[in-house]
């Protein structure tokens, strides 16, 4: 499924920042560059890879993964199981990978990380991966490079001159609070701001710091695209999607899903009672999404991230009809491989 850009080309044309007027100054512009004028023409693609919500396999729908094309670089964000090889069908490959953003390190949006640093280690890598995302991503990338060890051995008996496995990602712990630029280039600037995904959630104090998720603002000479993450309603976010061509938020159907967990958990109501408060007041339903989407005046709401996962077919008007409540703008239900 693909659609056309959805507004702001002239702007984009002559290397303009699209970024909003924010209450005091506006954000700076880019200086216009051979570069900004390339991504201008060549125009910025939004790629689901994977739209399943939750650490949960299903037949149709990977694990959380987007990609941004921009000028023809492709920028990852998320790596939930199966990205690789849903890399493959977008028309990349691992190897094509240079820059990787997590939202946060929940296991449905980074277990796909130690199978794209080996498969773009033993395809030859062509520039370090570097892997941006709240504390606690720069010993993630270590020990997926320690869980590869015996097999990246095993392997480098027979390749070509390589260098380790562990050297060809560099990864960045972020410290976010409030909105702040964690990134640009010659094709985009990146934002970030923490979210409301873990304050119900009591967790533990660990060696790193704080355990963070992330919302992330791209913003390229022809578009602005928000990603929520994970998150529940959170008015810093709102501000954060001011005037956004795209929203890409995650959606659940709480019901649908408390249902699914009692099913899956073989256990009393209060044991499940932590599990169904991150699920109620950490994550965002229909209704909620459209409140975000209207204050914050995007252009179009893109879904992902559906839950709960289910091999049975999915009526869209169930994630999309409460978005629409509030929200006048185009509303879509995403699907694998669905093209923006």
């Amino acid at each position: 499924m693909s659609y056309p850009f959805l507004s702001l080309m002239v702007a984009g044309a002559v290397g303009l920042s699209l970024a909003p007027a924010w209450a005091g100054e506006a954000r700076p512009s880019p200086p216009p560059s051979p570069a900004t004028q390339a991504v201008a023409q060549e125009g910025t693609r939004l790629i689901l890879l994977g739209t399943a919500g939750g650490p949960v396999t299903s037949a149709d729908r990977s694990q959380p993964a987007s990609l941004l094309v921009v000028g023809g670089r492709p920028y990852l964000i998320d790596c939930g199981d199966g990205t690789t090889g849903q890399l493959r069908k977008a028309g990349f490959a691992a190897n094509d990978i240079g820059h990787v953003f997590f939202t946060h390190l929940h296991i449905d949006h980074t277990a796909g990380l130690a199978s794209l640093m080996a498969f773009n280690w033993v395809s030859g890598h062509r520039q370090v991966m570097r892997v941006f995302g709240p504390p606690g991503s720069e010993q993630l990338v270590r020990k997926a490079a320690d869980y590869l060890t015996g097999p990246a051995e095993i392997h480098g008996a027979v390749l070509p001159p390589h260098p380790p496995l562990a050297a060809i990602a560099q990864p960045q712990d972020l410290e976010v609070g409030q909105e702040k630029l964690v990134f640009e280039d010659d094709r985009l600037r990146v934002f970030a701001v923490a979210n409301s995904h873990y304050v119900a959630t009591d967790l533990p104090k660990r060696a790193y710091g704080r355990d963070r998720a992330y919302s992330y603002r791209f913003e390229t000479a022809d578009r602005t695209i928000v990603f929520t993450g994970d998150t529940g309603p959170s008015a810093a976010l709102e501000k954060f999607a001011r005037n956004a061509d795209i929203l890409v938020s995650e959606v659940i159907d709480i019901d649908a899903t408390n249902r699914m967990l009692k099913r899956q958990y073989a256990v009393s109501d209060e044991q499940l009672a932590p599990l169904v408060k991150h699920m109620v007041e950490e994550h965002l339903v229909p209704a909620e999404i459209g409140k975000l989407a209207a204050k914050a005046g995007v252009g179009m709401v893109v879904l992902s991230h559906v839950a709960p996962v289910t091999d049975e077919p999915i009526d869209p008007p169930r994630y999309t009809r409460g978005v629409r409540e509030t929200f006048r703008g185009p509303v879509i239900l995403g699907r694998d491989l669905d093209e923006f």
